[in-house]
């Protein structure tokens, strides 16, 4: 994988990777574990599926610790924030994502450090149950069918 090999040249790289994975953070667990998924607990080890945790402590203090792994562990920050960014058939989803590199959750050498996530919308972009209003062609309004999802990033002093 492109990020594992970046990642173990240099532990200290800002890395996101951001998109609509059309795929919750625990997917997994709502299969029924059934198959494996995109995206993994990091006891899954490593194979055609990202690893994720919510948990930055889980990442160690350290980049090169969530390294050790033969794959990297990549911070997923939606169990700190909650929301989500999509609905469907009225339930809410967390499909869209923003993976962040160990090295910007840690105190290590990374220039940036992350700050914040956020999945609030504007009120203006969803209806009164909290569906997204989704861009409609016909009558040329609304927005999308996605709710926006944020980071912060901060310059380490």
């Amino acid at each position: 994988m492109l990020v594992g090999s970046r990642l173990a040249a240099d532990s200290s790289l800002a890395i996101v990777i951001a998109g609509d994975f059309n795929e919750n953070p625990d997917e997994f667990e709502r299969v029924g574990r059934a198959y494996p998924t995109a995206l993994m607990a990091p006891d899954a080890g490593p194979g055609a599926w990202l690893l994720i945790s919510g948990n930055r402590e889980a990442l160690g203090s350290s980049a090169d610790s969530a390294l050790v792994a033969p794959a990297p562990i990549l911070y997923c920050p939606w169990d700190e924030a909650g929301g989500y960014s999509y609905r469907y058939q009225g339930e809410r989803e967390r499909i869209d994502q923003i993976l962040l590199s160990p090295g910007l959750v840690s105190n290590g050498a990374c220039p940036l450090s992350f700050q914040a996530f956020s999945a609030e919308p504007p009120e203006f972009v969803i209806d009164a149950e909290g569906t997204p209003t989704g861009w409609n062609t016909r009558s040329g309004s609304g927005y999308s069918d996605h709710l926006p999802i944020r980071v912060r990033l901060d310059i380490k002093p």
